[in-house]
C-alpha cells in the first residue's frame, strides 16, 4: 500500500515541470502533499501499531516544524558541564546590565516619582493609562518628542533626562570597555576571565537585576582547549522550551522514562512569579505551567484555581526599595513578578500584558541579533566594515567572530557587467576583509534601529540565514533582503564548524540557568 502511495506522489512531481498554468500548479502541489500525508499515515499505523496516540501524532506533520521523536535523545554529564554552567552564570551576571527593558524600567520609575507623591500606591490600570498619555503626548509635540520624559526611554543615552539612565551608560561604557576593546589573543579571540564580570558586577546599583530563570540556546564545539559552549540566543526561563514539550507528551501520553521535573517557580524571597497563559495566536504557546500564578487576563480562560489567578484590578504599583517600580498584589500582599515563558513572541501579547513584562517582569529576551548594537556604536556610521572579534566569557562563546556593515556596502550585482563579475567581485571583498565564505547573515531593520528599541520587538526577518557566497542560488536569496540600503547586516562565523560537529547531526540545547532561593512546587 505504502508503495502504490510513494508512486503516485512520484508520478505528480515527475509531471510538475511540464505544468504551465498556475492553476494547475496549485492541484498538482496539492496532490503531492496528500500523498506525503497519506504515506506518513501509512508509516505511522505500521511503526505505532500498540500506540494510536502516536500512530495519529506521526501522520500529523509532514509540512510543520514541530513533531515528536520518543525515547532519549542525549544524556549529558553533570561534571563535564559544569565548567561551563558556571561561566554561563557569569554571563547571567552581565545581562542584568545589558538587558533591553532596563532603560524603560528606570524611566518609568523617574516619571513616577515625578507624577505622584511620595509612597502612592497607583493601580496598575490607572498608572497603565498615565504611561499611555505621556507617550501620546510626545508623540504628538513632534518627532523628537520634546518634553516627553518617555521619548527616548528604550536607549541608555548619555544625554538621558533621567539621571539613572545616565549612570546606565556609564557602567554599559565601562563593560564595553572590558568586552569589546580587549586585544585578542594570537587566535583571534577575546577571552574574558569570568571572575572579571563577577568583580565588575558588584560596583552595580541595585536597579541592575540579575535574570532570575533564562533559557539558554546553545550549541557544544569541540576546541583545542576543551569544549566550549556557543551561546546562540539567551530567554526567559521558568520551563520555557521543557514546558511545551511536557505539554505535548500529556496529549501523546508519553511519559515512561520522561526525567523528574522541579515543578512551577512559586517565588523567590517575598516576590511571587506570575505567567501569562495567552496563547497569543500562536499554538507554540500552549505549555505546561511554568510558575505558581498566572495572571488572569481579561479575554483569557485559564484552568488554574481561583487561589492561583491574579486578576489585573488586583495589582498596584509603588516604588521600589531598589530604585524600580514594584507591582504587588493586594489580596496576597507580596510583590509580583510577570514573566512570559511562552515559546511565541512576546509582541504578539496584548499590549497591557507586554507592558506589564516591560516594566515590572523579566524580559522575554535577553541576548539575540539587536544585543550587540547595546554595546558598540551605530555601525552605519562608518565608511566600511566593521570586524569584531569572536568574544569569550570562560569557555561560553558569548559573540561568534562578526562583521557588520551597511547594505549599499556589499557588491551589487547592478553594478557589475555579468553575474559570474559580480560573484567574482563579492568574492575578492570577502577577502579583502576576512569574511568566510561560509557564514551565516541577518539583516537588521534600519526603522527598528532607528527608534532605539520602541517597538513590539524584531520580526522573523532577524533570524540568521545560511549563506554559501560560492553559491549563486543564495546569494541571490540574500541580495533581495538587502533592498534598504541603510539596514545593517550582520555576517557571523559558522560555529561549531559543521566539519567538526559530533556525529551526523547539529544538536541545540536549552539549559535552563536559575538564581538560587528560587522555591518551587
Amino acid at each position: 500500500r505504502l508503495d502504490r502511495t510513494l508512486l503516485g506522489v512520484a508520478e505528480a512531481l515527475s509531471s510538475y515541470p511540464a505544468v504551465t498554468e498556475p492553476g494547475d500548479r496549485v492541484a498538482v502541489r496539492d496532490a503531492v502533499v496528500r500523498g506525503l500525508d497519506t504515506a506518513l499515515r501509512e508509516v505511522g499505523d505500521h511503526a505505532h501499531a500498540h500506540s494510536p496516540k502516536m500512530a495519529q501524532e506521526f501522520a500529523r506533520y509532514s509540512f510543520y516544524e514541530n513533531a515528536v521523536h520518543p525515547g532519549t535523545t542525549a544524556v549529558l554529564d553533570r561534571a563535564g558541564w559544569r565548567p561551563l554552567l558556571d561561566d554561563l552564570d557569569a554571563v547571567r551576571t552581565l545581562l542584568g546590565l545589558i538587558g533591553p527593558d532596563l532603560p524603560f524600567k528606570l524611566t518609568l520609575s523617574e516619571m513616577f516619582r515625578s507624577r505622584y507623591p511620595a509612597g502612592a500606591q497607583i493601580p496598575l490600570l490607572v498608572f497603565y493609562r498615565d504611561v499611555l498619555a505621556e507617550q501620546s503626548a510626545g508623540a504628538a509635540s513632534g518627532p523628537a518628542g520634546q518634553g516627553s520624559l518617555l521619548a527616548h526611554s528604550r536607549v541608555a543615552a548619555a544625554d538621558s533626562p533621567v539621571g539613572a539612565v545616565r549612570e546606565l551608560h556609564r557602567l554599559r561604557t565601562a563593560v564595553k570597555r572590558l568586552l569589546g576593546e580587549r586585544r585578542p589573543d594570537g587566535d583571534g579571540v577575546v577571552r574574558v576571565d569570568p571572575e572579571e564580570v563577577r568583580t565588575l558586577a558588584k560596583e552595580w546599583p541595585d536597579w541592575v537585576r540579575t535574570p532570575t530563570s533564562l533559557a539558554v540556546y546553545c550549541q557544544l564545539a569541540d576546541a583545542v582547549r576543551g569544549p566550549e559552549l556557543v551561546v546562540n540566543s539567551i530567554g526567559c526561563g521558568f520551563g520555557r522550551g521543557r514546558n511545551r514539550v511536557r505539554q505535548i507528551l500529556d496529549v501523546l501520553d508519553l511519559h515512561a522514562d520522561v526525567p523528574d521535573e522541579p515543578g512551577p517557580a512559586v517565588h523567590r524571597g517575598d516576590m511571587l512569579f506570575a505567567e501569562f497563559e495567552a496563547v497569543a495566536r500562536s499554538a507554540v504557546n500552549v505549555r505546561k505551567p511554568g510558575v505558581g500564578l498566572v495572571v488572569d487576563y481579561p479575554g483569557v480562560r485559564s484552568m488554574r484555581t481561583d487561589d492561583d489567578r491574579v486578576p489585573v484590578n488586583d495589582l498596584y504599583v509603588h516604588g521600589g526599595d531598589d530604585g524600580l517600580l514594584a507591582l504587588v498584589s493586594r489580596r496576597l500582599g507580596r510583590r509580583i513578578c510577570p514573566v512570559h515563558p511562552g515559546l511565541g513572541a512576546d509582541r504578539l501579547l496584548p499590549p497591557a500584558a507586554r507592558f506589564m513584562i516591560e516594566a515590572f517582569g523579566e524580559s522575554n529576551t535577553w541576548f539575540g541579533a539587536h544585543t550587540e548594537l547595546r554595546m558598540t556604536s551605530d555601525p552605519r556610521a562608518d565608511d566600511g566594515v566593521r570586524h569584531l572579534p569572536r568574544l569569550m566569557v570562560g569557555g561560553v562563546v558569548l559573540r561568534r567572530a562578526m562583521w557588520m556593515t551597511r547594505a549599499d556596502r556589499l557588491p551589487r550585482r547592478a553594478d557589475a557587467e555579468t553575474g559570474a563579475a559580480w560573484m567574482l567581485r563579492t568574492a575578492a571583498w570577502l577577502a579583502e576583509h576576512g569574511i568566510p565564505e561560509r557564514c551565516f547573515v541577518t539583516v537588521l531593520d534600519p526603522a527598528f534601529l532607528g527608534q532605539g528599541e520602541n517597538r513590539q520587538g524584531p520580526s522573523n526577518d532577524t533570524k540568521p540565514n545560511y549563506v554559501d557566497f560560492a553559491s549563486t542560488l543564495l546569494l541571490l536569496g540574500l541580495e533581495r533582503r538587502l533592498a534598504e540600503p541603510d539596514a545593517i547586516v550582520q555576517i557571523s562565523e559558522m560555529l561549531p564548524d559543521p566539519g567538526q560537529v559530533r556525529g551526523e547531526h547539529v544538536a541545540e540545547y536549552i539549559v535552563e540557568l536559575n538564581e538560587p532561593g528560587v522555591t518551587y512546587v
